[in-house]
């Protein structure tokens, strides 16, 4: 006998089969996905950091791709290292992200401007489980301004402008990464701090710009300052060249194919190396506790292709409204440099008759009467003559750009490594406190003061040098931080360089306020 079978009731049976059978492919499928089997298996732990070698700057936006090397959706964070001895691994906070489920991802982060032997190092960590690192060699970015007419009062004056300044490859941190379209304007000096805007254009595909004007009148001082860029998500503050007297000739510097005219460019990048490593020398912040949020009134550090009137740092907090204004009456020119500020007197040629002049670098806006400030940076003589002084010093902030006769509270003064150091004060009344502490020592070191309503006192490298407690030495008003860098303007003054890696200022409420018995007798406070 046959049975058959209600179509509906054949139509379920099917319907159940499949089922079963999705199951046990989801099944096989789920189990070939546990940890241990072969297709769970994640990709090798890897990153990749774009853009490559050469492209990159301080403030230039780095993307981070590749896999933790371990499958699962984790919380990461680039971390960043200097690559030097004694150095550790700290995280980006600001670049904190997620991996996929198979473990990779992709973050991005503002490129540190810092380099040295061993480059700067990044790497992603993901708990207990890291990438190799990837290591970068940031380049500095330039202006390089050669004149190339005549210069008759009066008649067409050209320059021609070079970002890259390949022709100056024996300097490690040049050629500059190449930016194309980059606002460029031509400025020219009314007084030590004030630049007349003349005339703007971009950069051409190769980095080079042409200006034309009129030469206005003898003794004129020109500059190109590159502009902020921000294209692309890059983050890369202004900078400027350095200052160029109108000759009646065309200048001999040979801009986009000379090798750097004056000067040791060895010498120059160890030195800057040096003075980014204090060689285990402490501060007096950090040794007598004066950080905290409460502690700290302001922090400028030029990490991270930062400009000068870039806003201070405010992670730990402390006020963000002062920036930096830089002033020069000579040759030289204050710029962001490897992660900290470069007062140099001259470079790449720029003056022929040698270096001559004051350059500086002042802060503006509110200052303290009271309060503590330290400031970390190293100064390199780079050739013969008369050595400038490079001083750090307090002043009143309604006068942070007169030269001289000025009240002030100088942190230190010194030619460099090898030469004096005086530290002093210059009361309102007009008198003076100083006195010698011997030779300073090579690399960077940290100059701090104290300032209370009873006495100021000193540091060098953590260590308190001296205390005054004279009540006519006390500052009246409130004071802002000067990084002078002085020098004659008739006597032709050796090329010398000085980095100064940040700057900080704290108030009282933290801390000890450590003294000493040494006092500061009455005579020479350095400065003028």
């Amino acid at each position: 006998m046959t049975t058959t079978h209600p179509a509906p009731l054949v139509a379920a049976a099917q319907r159940r089969a499949l089922a079963i059978a999705a199951a046990v492919v989801g099944l096989a499928v789920a189990l070939a996905l546990l940890p241990g089997t072969p297709a769970a298996h994640a990709a090798p732990a890897s990153l990749q950091v774009s853009p490559g070698p050469g492209q990159i700057t301080g403030g230039t936006l780095l993307t981070l791709t590749g896999n933790l090397g371990v499958r699962g959706k984790r919380r990461v964070v680039v971390e960043q290292h200097m690559g030097r001895i004694g150095d550790s691994w700290k995280a980006r906070a600001e670049t904190r992200g997620r991996t996929k489920a198979d473990g990779s991802f992709t973050l991005t982060v503002i490129a540190a401007a810092m380099d040295g032997p061993q480059g700067y190092r990044y790497r992603v960590r993901g708990g207990k489980h890291l990438t190799p690192h990837v290591t970068t060699h940031p380049k500095a970015q330039d202006v390089l301004v050669k004149q190339t007419s005549v210069g008759v009062v009066g008649q067409p004056l050209e320059f021609l402008v070079d970002t890259i300044g390949k022709g100056f490859s024996s300097y490690t941190e040049l050629p500059a990464p190449l930016l194309p379209g980059r606002t460029l304007t031509l400025q020219r000096r009314v007084d030590p701090i004030t630049w007349e805007n003349i005339a703007t254009t971009a950069s051409d595909a190769r980095g080079y710009a042409t200006f034309r004007t009129v030469h206005r009148a003898d003794g004129d001082v020109y500059r190109v300052r590159a502009e902020d860029w921000r294209e692309n998500g890059d983050q890369i503050g202004w900078t400027a060249s350095f200052p160029h007297y109108v000759t009646p000739e065309p200048s001999s510097t040979k801009v986009g194919v000379a090798r750097a005219l004056r000067g040791s460019t060895a010498v120059d990048e160890q030195a800057a190396r040096g003075a980014k490593n204090s060689g285990g020398r402490s501060h007096a912040h950090s040794k007598y506790g004066w950080f905290g949020r409460d502690g700290l009134t302001q922090r400028f550090e030029w990490e991270l292709g930062h400009s000068l009137t870039t806003a201070p740092d405010q992670s730990r907090g402390g006020r963000g409204a002062n920036y930096w204004i830089d002033g020069s009456d000579g040759t030289g020119r204050v710029t962001p440099r490897n992660g900290a500020i470069l007062l140099r007197s001259e470079g790449y040629g720029s003056a022929p008759d040698g270096s001559r002049g004051n350059v500086w670098a002042a802060l503006t806006g509110k200052g303290d009467r009271f309060g503590r400030w330290e400031v970390r940076g190293g100064t390199t003589p780079l050739g013969g003559g008369k050595k400038h002084s490079v001083r750090y010093e307090l002043v009143p902030a309604d006068r942070a750009h007169e030269v001289c006769g000025v009240p002030s509270i100088v942190l230190g003064e010194t030619a460099g490594h090898g030469n004096p150091l005086r530290i002093g004060v210059r009361a309102a009344n007009g008198k003076t406190w100083g006195k010698s502490l011997g030779r300073v020592p090579s690399g960077a070191s940290s100059y701090a003061v104290q300032v209370t309503k009873k006495h100021i006192t000193w540091y060098l490298n953590g260590k308190p040098t001296a205390t005054l407690r004279k009540k006519a030495a006390l500052p009246k008003g409130p004071m802002v931080v000067r990084i002078m860098m002085a020098g004659d303007s008739d006597t032709r003054m050796a090329t010398t360089k000085s980095t100064v890696d940040w700057v900080r200022s704290f108030s009282l409420k933290r801390g000890k306020k450590v003294t000493t018995k040494k006092s500061l007798p009455k005579g020479a406070h350095g400065g003028c």
